[in-house]
């Protein structure tokens, strides 16, 4: 790809990262795991502990990838190899890591095309 497709594909990411830091701090911020067992007095407090953990955990990935697209973006010449290799790891880190976390907190229901239902079932 041209270093033009390249830079261009960082910035977008950079955009889309912003978002994902966005909602993901307002998500962490606002629920807390006493929040979420006496939404729920029946939950699980062992899931909800480890849901939280995997949306920090996804939170310090995408922040990790909007730092170092920063510093892709702001330098000169743009280094079209080191921002391969960083859209490389951010898809590994931050794509992957929510369509399937670690901890199995959800999951990608891969039939939700097909049913009209949402594709990331919590558990």
């Amino acid at each position: 790809m041209s270093n033009f497709m390249v830079e261009n594909q960082t910035e977008q990411v950079s955009i889309f990262l912003e978002d994902a830091i966005n909602l993901i701090t307002n998500y962490v911020n606002y629920h807390t795991l006493p929040s979420l067992l006496e939404e729920t007095p029946a939950g699980n407090e062992r899931y909800y502990k480890g849901l939280l953990a995997s949306m920090r955990r996804l939170l310090v990935f995408c922040e990790e990838g909007q730092d170092a697209c920063f510093v892709l973006l702001n330098s000169q010449p743009f280094r079209k190899t080191a921002a391969e290799k960083i859209l490389y790891k951010i898809y590994h880190q931050v794509i992957a890591e929510f369509f399937s976390p670690k901890s199995d907190h959800w999951y990608e229901n891969s039939r939700s095309a097909y049913t009209g239902k949402n594709s990331i079932v919590f558990q």
